[in-house]
């Protein structure tokens, strides 16, 4: 009887056992973690936004505009028209210059069942994914993607992986010493992890941001790798986000607790730590690099986050609508003011390509874009992006040669594809400037058919160095109204602030944007009033003809007369004198 309970408990104990050991996952570096769940998505589900914009084929768009700008007690006025047209047309990109082509990017294990973490720029676009980590290939899906913080997350057919542990970004200080693990450009170097290592230079941004800035030189395929600090904690996920000449200077990450926030809104458990335990550099890489993953990308029409794109053709044009005065100077704009192309965007209103020219003057959007803003996926609701940006600083000279004070213009393109940070010939001779950029909207309560849209924009460009006033400042905020009916921006009015400091010197530069769409009924008025000053032309033109026919010199229009009613001859009416000495002024 004492045995067979004995042998009852033995197999009790050995149950038990077994579900512990199920329950609890332990990973590489001590940290335990539970399994995944049930309700860890296997496929990202597109979320599809109650509010949106609705392009009907063929139908023309035209939106009107006004900008105003001050300087130096002097207002300027600039008017410009905007026209979007909806084609049939299927884009044939898959992400911004993106066709059928193959990339790589970085990322790490985040919970030993294959969870992983990486940029979503990485991703997007991407028909097929994989995953190398260690000597192992693995595909990939996407089960959660946040395009506005850039964070997205995989999952692979693994067991028993190396993961990573977290430390509280928040506890990140200036000129902490980091190191960033990766596989960049595998083209060129190969496929083996590499280690660059840098400083946090600098913590927050635009909008309350609390992006870190580091010094570590990163290069593309950097993306998506994991930031540690000297205990081998990731304190934030590299986004190597620019391009062009000597972006090595600078890097961005992407704060851990962003990443933690929304791997858990997955119902992804991860390891989390508060406690420091400085290692060697030798220790630490060899503790995280097991962890990291090389994941490469095949790009193609259709692929990830890029389902539902429409595409517009747009005509836009802007020209000085301002009014000298007497003795004013009159300045001049060297840029072109008009220009046609095609725009693709999804339906929330996030521009993947085009609409950037002709750019507006002060750093506004370009005028190819007008009516067109991002929209959160409800009302009330917000959405906000965040993007790191390089800028290179213009020599005086250069920026003497352009349209005075708001003549200069940075050279590199932000994730937010402002047209102003695009420069066709990138100078090497000059000074680059780092900074951020952050523009967040938010829907108000709807009312009847239309909620109101609240946009508000920051951007802060570092001084030369530490302890300089920024560079470049400006910040703005504007009120509009979309049509939730027939799923379009009906206007909106903006107003911001551009601070340019040079020499101790400031400069605010008050800037407004306004724009409306045109209603068919306007439309057609002005179609109508078009016409008829084409038929007066036409009607001036064969008068003038018949009477150089006649041998007149001058044509004798219809007496014009005053407010009175009382007619008066036109000068023109006078026959032309041989001796204008005897010319009689008072006729």
């Amino acid at each position: 009887m004492r045995r067979s309970s004995s042998c009852f408990l033995y197999r009790r104990l050995v149950v038990a056992a077994a579900v512990l050991s199920a329950l609890v996952v332990e990973s590489a570096f001590g940290a335990n973690l539970p399994p995944l769940g049930r309700n860890v998505p296997k496929l990202a589900s597109e979320t599809e936004s109650k509010i949106a914009y609705s392009w009907k084929s063929g139908t023309r768009l035209v939106y009107k505009f006004e900008v105003e700008v001050d300087i130096a007690r002097e207002t300027y006025e600039f008017s410009g028209r905007n026209s979007l047209t909806p084609t049939n047309r299927k884009p044939s990109i898959a992400a911004p210059g993106l066709a059928e082509q193959r990339g790589s990017g970085s990322g790490f294990v985040v919970h030993p069942e294959g969870i992983i973490v990486t940029c979503a720029h990485v991703v997007r676009g991407a028909t097929k994914l994989s995953a190398k980590i260690g000597d192992r290939d693995y595909d990939a899906t996407l089960i959660g993607a946040d395009y506005d913080q850039d964070i997205a997350v995989l999952r692979v057919r693994g067991k028993d992986l190396p993961h990573v542990t977290f430390a509280d970004s928040d506890n990140v200080r200036l000129a902490d010493e980091v190191r960033a693990l990766g596989f960049p450009l595998t083209e060129v170097l190969g496929k083996s992890i590499k280690v660059i290592r840098g400083e946090v230079s600098g913590i927050g941004g635009a909008n309350n941001s609390t992006a870190l800035q580091i010094d570590a030189s990163l290069n593309p395929g950097n993306s998506g790798g994991p930031i540690i600090d000297s205990s081998g904690r990731v304190v934030g996920v590299a986004s190597s986000l620019l391009s062009g000449a000597r972006l090595s200077e600078v890097g961005f990450a992407i704060p851990a607790n962003v990443a933690v926030s929304f791997v858990k809104s997955l119902h992804v458990p991860v390891a989390l730590s508060d406690e420091t335990n400085p290692q060697s550099p030798a220790d630490i890489v060899a503790q995280v690099s097991p962890a990291c993953v090389l994941i490469e990308a095949t790009y193609g029409a259709n692929g990830i986050g890029t389902e539902h794109l429409s595409e517009l053709e747009y005509s836009a044009y802007w020209y000085n609508s301002t009014i000298p005065k007497p003795g004013a100077r009159s300045y001049g704009y060297a840029l072109p003011n008009d220009g046609r192309g095609a725009i693709v965007l999804n339906r929330s209103g996030d521009i993947l390509d085009g609409g950037d020219k002709p750019m507006l003057p002060c750093l506004l959007e370009g005028s190819g874009s007008i009516g067109i803003e991002k929209l959160p996926t409800s009302a009330p609701g917000n959405t906000r992006t965040t993007s790191p940006l390089v800028l290179q600083r213009l020599d005086k000279a250069r920026q003497q040669d352009r349209f005075s004070p708001y003549s200069w213009r940075p050279s590199y393109r932000s994730r937010l594809g402002r047209p102003w940070l695009e420069d066709p010939k990138p100078r090497t001779n000059t000074q680059l400037l780092s900074g951020l950029e952050s523009v967040e909207y938010s829907f108000g309560v709807p009312e009847g058919d239309l909620i109101e849209l609240t946009k508000v924009y920051e951007l802060h460009i570092d001084g030369a160095s530490k302890g300089d006033e920024p560079y470049l400042k400006m910040t703005g905020k504007g009120t509009g109204k979309f049509d939730q009916a027939i799923g379009l921006m009906q206007s909106m009015d903006y107003q911001a602030e551009l601070v340019l400091t040079e020499d101790n010197v400031s400069v605010r530069i008050p800037v407004r944007l306004k724009y409306e769409r045109m209603t068919e009924e306007q439309l057609a008025e002005e179609r109508e009033r078009a016409e008829q000053r084409k038929k007066e032309r036409e009607k001036l033109a064969a008068e003038q003809k018949q009477a150089e026919q006649d041998g007149s010199s001058f044509s004798s229009p219809t007496p014009m007369q005053d407010s009175d009613n009382q007619p008066h001859t036109s000068v023109k009416s006078i026959p032309a004198s041989r001796k204008l000495n005897k010319f009689n002024f008072d006729k």
